[in-house]
């Protein structure tokens, strides 16, 4: 079940919902990118905001905007927000007032983990590996530049980065390491649980977990008609959205569908599980998902 909140047909703009980060369960950050129904260049703007679920009506308060494509954002441990876009730019709260700085110019940076405020893991077009902290920047290229769609990890010396044509990496606290790929599909989402369980998920039904720290993943059974997209872990689940085939869970060592509603993207505040796609944001509740389309009318 979807319970509508606001709408914003009014406005006649596509809104792109692509990620939920918070603490607070009934106040996250939503990120957008939203341009008019033609798709005029000059009408593209991206936006984050607080979305006030804890309210009767749920009308979106105006945290940032940018004039450029933001593209993913991550939430630090003590609530600091970092987000990339599309010509190479890492956006960030300096004080009450928000900043951007050149990482990688002209290249699309597709995702972004934030270990910490002081150290940050990119990814991006033709095999960008990124790794900042408060005295360096490094930047790896895949030789093979194939592009790097998803980071996540646990700490600085375990992180994750996959990407098209099955591509696998390891950054171990001093440097980025290929691994070997139990796939040659596109590699969308990753996620890392322990020093003992990682999963990686994309296209043709691809999903593989390492349960071991011997690099031997194993294929959990799924249909090879879906596209994974996202992973989250909620209730110590492993939870997977596919797109227009809804969102599924892992029981034993197959999945089971969950929900048939279109979702792109997962996320966990403490203990509610986010879910958005184009014009859908929302979380899950004993009677389905609860949200909808959001109202930025009275947005200037």
């Amino acid at each position: 079940m979807v319970k509508k909140a606001k709408t914003i047909e009014e406005e006649k703009l596509q809104a792109t919902y692509l990620d939920v980060v918070g603490k607070d369960p009934n106040q996250p950050y939503l990120l957008i990118n939203v341009s008019d129904s033609n798709g005029d260049p000059e009408s593209i703007a991206s936006k984050l905001y607080i979305v006030p679920f804890n309210k009767e009506e749920v009308n979106p308060i105006p945290v940032y905007q940018a004039f450029s494509w933001l593209t993913a954002m991550s939430m630090a441990p003590s609530g600091k927000i970092f987000i990339v876009d599309a010509d190479g730019y890492l956006h960030y709260a300096k004080g009450k007032n928000w900043t951007k700085t050149n990482i990688s110019e002209n290249t699309f940076l597709m995702d972004i983990w934030s270990a910490n405020d002081k150290e940050i893991f990119i990814v991006g077009e033709e095999g960008t590996l990124i790794y900042l902290n408060e005295n360096k920047k490094s930047i790896l290229k895949d030789k093979k530049k194939r592009n790097l769609n998803a980071v996540h990890g646990i700490s600085t010396k375990n992180v994750l980065a996959v990407g098209d044509k099955g591509a696998l990496w390891h950054f171990n606290g001093i440097d980025w390491e290929e691994l070997n790929s139990p796939t040659k599909d596109t590699l969308l989402a990753v996620l890392y649980i322990s020093e003992t369980e990682q999963y990686i998920a994309g296209s043709k039904g691809a999903l593989f977990i390492n349960s071991s720290q011997k690099e031997i993943w194993k294929q959990i059974k799924c249909s090879n008609k879906i596209t994974i997209t996202s992973l989250a872990w909620y209730k110590n689940e492993l939870y997977v959205a596919a797109g227009e085939h809804g969102v599924f869970k892992l029981a034993e060592d197959k999945l089971e569908k969950f929900s048939p509603s279109p979702v792109d993207t997962l996320s966990v505040i403490s203990n509610r599980l986010f879910a958005s796609k184009l014009g859908f944001v929302g979380y899950w509740t004993k009677d389905g998902w609860w949200g909808g389309d959001l109202n930025f009318v009275s947005e200037q």
